[in-house]
């Protein structure tokens, strides 16, 4: 019998954050509030829906590293922020506003002709295009000097479950404005940190930038033990790597080679080879 295919419409290719939202399992995280409400950036509107707590409407996070039990109801994460997505909604696999954080990075180490200030705004603000925000408020948001927000329990950070929560990433950071007087690994930083946040919600791509410059800077960890799990230094925010598959070493007869080729363990702590050998270590 030849099978045939009549009509595709009950197949539909949702975006791939749907089925997340749907089990309850995708929240905002800290790092994303603490700069997009601390820079009031228009986007955040448009990347998380506004959560409750205490029947009080607002954007609500959840920590890194979170080792609270799933709950559900009236004040529990449950109806923290969400990120704002629907079924009709496209994937991109590559927006245009990435390319000029690319171009700005590559002409800030002499590599490409441009300015750098002139490429790293063109970003920031066809990011806000993208999301159609208005060109006014894009240059609002480029002459911003504020610092991301800071999250505490149980002051603003209410899902600690008795436990103490703090996370303030404003030393050493930097802001949406430009400053042609900063040194270059501050250039650096704001042109990755702002890349960082037009990137969403392509959140692989997002870590790896993280994971080779060291920016932007993460919000602490919830658990400060976690970093033992995988082999990594006490002060880390974000593994480096996924561990192979246990499966991997029982039938893979290549696995003998791999600590050589990582020049470190299967471990979560063992940084890659494009990683930079003076990428920052936040306090």
């Amino acid at each position: 019998m030849e099978a045939k295919i009549g009509n595709t419409s009950k197949f539909p290719l949702l975006n791939s954050l749907i089925a997340t939202i749907d089990y309850k399992e995708n929240r905002m995280g800290a790092t994303a509030w603490s700069y997009l409400t601390g820079y009031n950036d228009p986007r955040i509107d448009k990347y998380y829906t506004k959560g409750t707590y205490n029947k009080v409407s607002g954007y609500y996070c959840i920590a890194p590293g979170n080792t609270l039990g799933k709950a559900e109801g009236d004040n529990t994460a449950e109806f923290a922020s969400c990120p704002k997505v629907e079924n009709a909604d496209p994937l991109y696999w590559f927006r245009a506003s990435e390319t000029f954080f690319l171009k700005a990075e590559a002409a800030l180490y002499g590599l490409t002709e441009g300015n750098v200030k002139d490429l790293y705004e063109a970003g920031v603000r066809l990011s806000m295009d993208e999301w159609g925000i208005a060109e006014a408020a894009a240059t609002t948001y480029l002459n911003n000097s504020a610092q991301p927000a800071t999250l505490n329990s149980p002051s603003n950070y209410y899902y600690a479950g008795g436990k103490s929560y703090n996370s303030d990433i404003t030393a050493g950071n930097i802001t949406p404005k430009w400053d042609d007087a900063a040194s270059e690994e501050t250039k650096l930083q704001r042109i990755i940190t702002q890349k960082y946040l037009a990137l969403y919600p392509n959140g692989v791509e997002a870590w790896t930038e993280y994971r080779r410059t060291g920016f932007p800077y993460l919000a602490s960890v919830f658990d400060n033990t976690l970093y033992n799990k995988i082999g990594a230094t006490e002060k880390t925010r974000a593994p480096e790597r996924f561990s192979f598959a246990a499966k991997e070493y029982s039938g893979n007869p290549n696995m003998s080679s791999i600590t050589t080729l990582l020049n470190g363990p299967d471990k979560g702590g063992t940084k890659l080879w494009w990683v930079r050998t003076n990428r920052p270590v936040q306090n």
